[in-house]
């Protein structure tokens, strides 16, 4: 099987069936209710019904990969430090082995693999150096089967990179038109995720309308995941609208809002 192929196969996970709901992915785990980016959360997430998870990678300055949306991260004494400035052991203490505290991407890969859940890797494009950390993602994901994974960024750079050396797996682009508005305004002019060589876009959930989505559907097909949905009215109209996936804090109540949906 060629890597064109290989990805359309893992596309296909990712992609909404005809007739069939959203898919379903935990924002950080089900954030709402447990510690967010940490076992606990996605094993909450998995057990309250969700499709998959979605995390944040950084990394350590020995290169270790962290799973946290912030760069700051708390020590058990209250001070803040930066994830970039730790080395290997300053970890344990910011571990202890507990499902809610601080986990590494190889713990989350290892739980979502006994899991068999689909997972969305979010590389942090705020880093001091993006190409280390493409280079870092790769090389372990290179020991897991990587077949739920579906990667995304706000920063083209590191879609391009991650195209490049990771070709058979699917890459999405993160947009925001308020932090990023010359990049949200081309998308709503063309799939700027083809000029990458994305597979689709995750568009913030104010930045998606009925116009936008045909726009898109018409100059490609492409993967469309939302961010973040947390009204069940909300998910019901993206639902509505086509959109393959939502990303949720929430994933019990963005479910309920949808089957309520499907029975009425």
């Amino acid at each position: 099987m060629t890597p064109r192929q290989t990805l359309q196969r893992r596309l296909q996970q990712f992609i909404r069936a005809s007739g069939a709901r959203p898919k379903i992915f935990a924002h950080r785990g089900a954030r709402a209710h447990a510690p967010e980016n940490t076992i606990q959360a996605f094993a909450l997430a998995k057990d309250h019904g969700a499709d998959g998870i979605e995390l944040d990678v950084r990394q350590t300055r020995c290169g270790i990969l962290v799973v946290s949306h912030d760069e700051q991260i708390r020590r058990p004494d209250g001070r803040r430090v930066p994830l970039s400035h730790l080395n290997q052991h300053e970890l344990p203490e910011l571990k202890d082995g507990r499902r809610d505290t601080l986990c590494t991407l190889c713990e989350a890969l290892e739980w979502a693999a006994d899991e068999k859940t689909l997972v969305n890797i979010e590389l942090k494009a705020d880093l001091p150096d993006p190409k280390r950390l493409v280079r870092n993602t790769v090389r372990l994901l290179r020991q897991f089967n990587q077949e739920p994974y579906l990667f995304s960024s706000f920063s083209p750079g590191v879609i391009r990179m991650l195209r490049q050396q990771l070709p058979a797996s699917p890459t999405s682009f993160l947009f925001q038109t308020e932090e990023y508005p010359r990049l949200g305004r081309g998308l709503q002019k063309l799939p700027l995720w083809r000029l990458l060589g994305a597979q689709g876009v995750h568009p913030a959930n104010k930045d998606v309308s009925r116009k936008i989505l045909r726009h898109q559907r018409v100059l490609g097909r492409g993967l469309v995941n939302v961010w973040t949905v947390n009204r069940g009215e909300r998910a019901r109209k993206l639902a509505g609208l086509g959109v393959d996936g939502l990303f949720t804090d929430d994933p019990q109540a963005i479910l309920k809002a949808l089957e309520k949906e499907s029975l009425g």
